[in-house]
């Protein structure tokens, strides 16, 4: 990229507008100079209006009829304000600050990134940098902050607001930040009575830094809250800053618990209950510890899990007669982990009987890790007396290695007894800052493994903090966790390695994004292409991209490589996924791998996949070896179903029956009976005589006459003609999933049976009664050849505005070719996506390449060629920092 750019002004590519000289400025995109230069200038706004004007002539161009000419500018400038867009939206903001801080960006370059954010709350982490670390002239934080408080303002979320304006309050002055802390108040308290997700986090945090100005509002606005847990925790919280109110605050606490019920629905009720006490336990005197025992007392879901959380933190304060109605409620509670805590907790503070039988059930737990636990607690204070009853208690009991594990603890509390406790020696064996470093990066998850590198940053070598910035670039859905790292790591950066940051800067869908656009290019135009694309995937695959990362791209790479290049990417892709340590997750994986590996790693895939399937209780052998319970609802059902739906083609044994007859309890049980016929579409062909029986005695009990129609359809190729004959002739309303199918077994079929089925199709798709079904239903039926269904789609779409058509034509624009108005429309449409692409949120980018799909069925077949290698100089070539 070697062309010599003009001199950037703000009117340049307008005069050559007025100019009519098109080629000059299709000349400023051919490469990046014109961008760095813009973005040097001072931000990215200027260059994105010269963008503008040259997306409008292609854009006119193109409806005036001259899309071959057009097409390749209309895709080069969508793609390029995409990129722009979304990068400004990579850069972490502390790393923003410090190019800003080092003249590496202007202030205005800054401002113009922040200006791109898709959400508020980005925008003003950008501000926020800034300021804290920007080194910005008085004016200039001037405008930041007022932009920063525009950003805060915005941001819709109360709890989110609220913190933005907390952290706002630190650049302001005393007034403003009173004002600040205020608003955040505000936002705070209406966060915690959210009525879908309720917060009561934000308003703790603003417990810690809240002026004595606005403890009256703060007591106020908590004791008004329909939230009973925020009530609880928030008034515990006020009561730590103010002792003097302690007790009444600490009252009123004490009784919203009570009242604490889980919005969620999910039977947390007791969780959270026990929660609130344990976090005022300590604040808790007279009475209030007998109340606060009373209400312990009552959590008695989920086996008792939680009580010992709300009575362990008490048992210091009761009396006797109270600490022996907590050891029988303790005694009740199913879970040994739990258990346990209030045993231990009994022991040091209970007397007599009491103490004895709590010693003695902690004697009896059979819970590895609580027994571990058990054993560090007891030998910080033995006691004689209580050993000596244990030791009575121990010779009773029947189970062997209950008993010899309860001796060996008998005896480490009396060694400990009669041990002078030493003082800890000097650790001389401290890890090495490398050692410490190498043991950071085998951490799995980002959120644990980056404070470690923050931590080690000031001791780390240049070679390290490139690996730690090339690791925190190759992480996936952690971006709160890996700005944070990237901002302590750019406070350190100069020169080249700041320059690096933005370089690497790049979110993993995005790579997704790019790489899954190249390889479907590469099946259409395969060779130089598909070589330089499948370059590009391999050399994104770099050695700290997150394991579930690397998996989704080798799916992708797969299916491009032969011989030993295959071998070698399949090994690899099925060794990370069988690394996966959870199984739910790992079978996903494993599932969506098994069509792409080679033979004898698809082999092993089966074989893996299998033994997780079977951990799922939908498909143990029994109830008892189930690893894990069934799923919460049908949702989650059938992602497990997705999940053993690629076994059935490989499995040919009594395992293939045991899915199977798992699959069809499963289907006949769903409520929602399009997943029901969704299934059974899937396994009609491998049920027994028995089971057809079964389903289609079941099919014949449902209510909706549409699904039991569809149901008759998916088992009628395999039932007798006796049980065919049986069916009822009904009458239905239609359904997109019977119009779909049915065009699928028309693909497959020829001459007069392709006809019979399109027609039966068509057939369906006119009984569609609800309306996007029907639209859908017709679209694919117009796709499929059927003039009739393409004839009914355009009278549908003429009544259509020009914005809401455009995305229906642009599925049949292979259908359009003498209708100029309706290609002219389409168009507009696409032109319409580019500007969403390039402004809209993360979520809308998620799949950036989307202009590139739809324009794949509008290419004229000797254009491919040169889409091709633009597609790949955008991914591969341009530099947006």
């Amino acid at each position: 990229m070697s062309m010599t750019t003009p001199p950037p002004t703000d009117d340049y590519v307008a005069r050559l507008r007025d100019a009519g000289d098109h080629a000059a400025i299709r000349a400023l995109f051919a490469d990046d100079g014109w961008l760095r230069a813009r973005a040097a200038q001072g931000g990215y706004d200027g260059y994105l209006a010269d963008m503008q004007i040259a997306l409008d002539l292609a854009a006119g161009q193109a409806e005036a009829g001259e899309e071959p000419a057009a097409l390749l500018d209309l895709l080069r400038y969508g793609l390029i304000g995409t990129g722009t867009a979304a990068a400004a939206n990579y850069f972490a903001p502390g790393v923003i600050a410090r190019a800003v801080a080092t003249g590496l960006w202007s202030p205005g370059r800054a401002i113009s990134a922040a200006g791109l954010s898709w959400e508020p709350t980005r925008a003003f982490d950008i501000y926020d940098a800034l300021l804290e670390h920007g080194g910005l002239s008085r004016e200039d934080a001037a405008t930041v902050y007022r932009l920063m408080m525009q950003a805060a303002e915005a941001i819709d979320y109360e709890g989110a607001r609220a913190q933005a304006f907390e952290r706002a309050a630190k650049h302001a002055d005393p007034e403003t930040q009173t004002q600040s802390l205020e608003t955040a108040l505000a936002a705070a308290l209406k966060a915690a009575d959210h009525p879908d997700y309720p917060d009561r986090y934000m308003l703790l945090r603003l417990a810690e830094d809240l002026p004595d100005a606005l403890f009256e509002k703060a007591i106020e606005g908590t004791r008004m809250l329909n939230n009973a847990d925020a009530r609880a925790w928030m008034l515990t919280s006020l009561a730590r800053r103010l002792p003097e109110r302690r007790a009444a605050l600490i009252d009123d606490a004490l009784k919203a618990v009570p009242a604490i019920v889980d919005a969620t629905a999910q039977g947390m009720d007791d969780v959270m209950r026990a929660n609130a006490i344990a976090q005022m336990a300590d604040l808790l005197a007279g009475e209030q510890v007998t109340r606060a025992f009373e209400i312990g007392l009552t959590l008695v879901d989920e086996g008792r899990s939680w009580l010992p959380r709300a009575i362990a933190p008490l048992v210091d304060r009761l009396d006797d007669a109270q600490r022996a109605r907590a050891l029988a409620a303790v005694l009740l509670v199913e879970d040994e982990w739990w258990r346990k805590d209030g045993l231990l907790a009994l022991v040091p503070h209970a007397r007599g009987e009491t103490q004895r039988r709590a010693f003695e059930a902690l004697l009896t737990i059979r819970h590895g890790e609580a027994r571990e636990a058990i054993r560090q607690a007891l030998g910080v204070n033995a006691n004689l007396a209580l050993m000596e009853a244990g030791s009575v208690f121990t010779e009773q009991i029947a189970d062997d290695e209950q008993k010899a594990w309860a001796l060996d603890v008998l005896r480490s509390l009396r060694a400990a007894s009669h041990t002078q406790q030493a003082a800890p020696a000097a650790d001389t064996n401290t890890p090495s800052v490398d050692e410490q470093f190498a043991k950071t990066l085998t951490i799995l998850w980002g959120e644990d493994r980056f404070p470690e590198f923050e931590r080690l940053l000031p001791d780390l070598a240049p070679e390290q903090i490139r690996l730690v910035i090339e690791d925190a670039h190759g992480t996936r859905n952690e971006d709160y966790s890996r700005d944070h790292l990237l901002d302590e790591v750019a406070v350190r950066a100069d020169g080249e390695l700041l320059a690096s940051m933005f370089a690497w800067a790049a979110d993993w869908w995005q790579t997704l994004a790019e790489c899954r656009a190249l390889l479907i290019w590469a099946d259409e135009l395969g060779e130089p292409f598909r070589s330089e694309a499948v370059a590009y995937v391999e050399s994104r695959m770099k050695p700290r991209v997150h394991p579930h990362i690397r998996i989704e791209l080798l799916q992708l790479l797969l299916p491009h490589l032969t011989g030993e290049a295959k071998r070698a990417r399949s090994a690899e892709a099925l060794a990370a996924a069988r690394a996966i340590g959870y199984a739910p997750t790992r079978a996903g994986y494993l599932s969506a791998l098994i069509g792409v590996l080679d033979e004898a790693d698809r082999a092993a895939a089966i074989e893996a996949l299998y033994a997780d399937v079977l951990t799922y209780a939908e498909f143990a052998p029994s109830p008892e070896v189930a690893k894990y319970p069934p799923a919460a609802d049908e949702y989650g059902i059938i992602d497990r179903l997705e999940q053993v739906f690629p076994l059935l083609d490989h499995l040919q044994d009594e395992r293939k029956a045991h899915l199977v007859a798992r699959l069809l309890d499963l289907a006949l049980s769903l409520g929602d009976l399009r997943w029901a016929t969704g299934i059974l579409a899937q396994i009609g062909r491998l049920l027994d005589t028995d089971q057809l029986a079964r389903a289609l005695a079941t099919v014949n009990t449902w209510q909706d006459a549409n699904e039991q129609a569809f149901g008759y359809v998916m088992l009628r190729p395999y039932l007798t003609a006796e049980q065919a004959a049986t069916l009822p002739k009904t009458q239905t309303g239609g359904s997109l999933g019977r119009v779909q199918w049915l065009l699928d077994q028309a693909q497959e079929a020829t001459g007069d049976a392709r006809l019979e089925l399109r027609d039966q199709a068509l057939a369906e798709g006119m009984q569609v009664r609800v309306l996007w079904e029907r639209r859908a239903a017709f679209i694919a039926l117009a796709q499929a050849g059927v003039q009739e269904a393409l004839d009914v789609v355009m009278e549908s779409v003429s009544n259509m505005e020009e914005d809401s058509r455009w995305q229906i034509l642009v599925q049949l624009y292979p259908q359009l070719s003498d209708q100029a108005d309706m290609r002219r429309v389409t168009w507009r449409g696409i032109i319409t996506q580019l500007e969403i692409q390039r402004t809209g949120s993360r979520d809308s980018l998620l799949d950036w390449f989307m202009p590139w799909a739809q324009v794949m069925p509008l290419l004229p077949p000797n254009l491919r060629a040169q889409v091709a290698p633009l597609l790949l100089e955008i991914v591969r070539d341009w530099r947006w920092a």
